[in-house]
């Protein structure tokens, strides 16, 4: 059956710290949004489901869960099943 509405929070792990969004109410189902911080051009980071939500038994990352920021956006692909 799946899961075909609701939310699910994602966040980025950053120099031990996790920033997440949208106001910690998370991302509607089929839908695009942004995490914004501050960041140095290089340094690491790591998209992460957190494992303290109902969804997370459901959702991964299934592109772009790590990488170096850049001069472009970032982008990162959540699968719900």
């Amino acid at each position: 059956a799946g899961v075909t509405n609701g939310s699910v929070q994602v966040c980025v792990d950053y120099k031990g710290a996790e920033v997440c969004g949208p106001e910690n109410r998370g991302f509607s189902f089929n839908s695009t949004g942004q995490i914004s911080l501050k960041a140095n051009p290089g340094e690491a980071y790591t998209v992460v489901v957190p494992s303290n939500q109902q969804m997370a038994a459901f959702c991964s990352v299934t592109a772009g869960g790590s990488g170096q920021f850049g001069p472009t956006l970032a982008t990162a692909v959540i699968t719900c099943t």
